[in-house]
């Protein structure tokens, strides 16, 4: 699980995860658009607390298959292959970390890599937070 300092290394450094499938990524709207920035090359992409489902899907996929969960005014979770808007109505503010969330629902729930097993999670988040 990779939130806070640790995105901003892998910022400067994404093949350090490419193709790690067990990474998780916990970006929030400025980490997600400076990821997207260095992995797909577009300096033009801009911070957005609504996530694009299709543009979280595509950073997940270019890094190999790493988990990302887009964190906003509403989570976006992608792997690649699966992506999943989260609509669960959590806490109007986060009073946990990301990496705290995804330690408590990650494991029940992705490691079966499937999308059904991606809307639980998004039902574990909202309750977290």
């Amino acid at each position: 699980m990779i939130d806070a300092d640790g995105l901003w290394h892998l910022i400067h450094s994404p093949s350090l995860i490419r193709g790690y499938s067990k990474a998780v990524l916990t970006p929030n709207a400025m980490e997600f658009c400076r990821l997207g920035q260095t992995v797909l090359k577009r300096p033009d992409m801009k911070p957005d607390n609504d996530p694009n489902p299709e543009l979280v899907n595509e950073v997940a996929r270019a890094l190999g298959g790493v988990t990302i969960v887009h964190k906003g005014s509403t989570d976006v979770i992608s792997n690649g292959r699966h992506v999943e808007k989260c609509l669960d109505e959590g806490s109007p503010r986060r009073y946990v970390s990301g990496s705290f969330v995804i330690r408590t629902a990650y494991r029940p729930t992705i490691t079966h890599s499937s999308a059904g097993h991606f809307s639980s999670f998004c039902t574990y988040v909202s309750a977290a937070i």
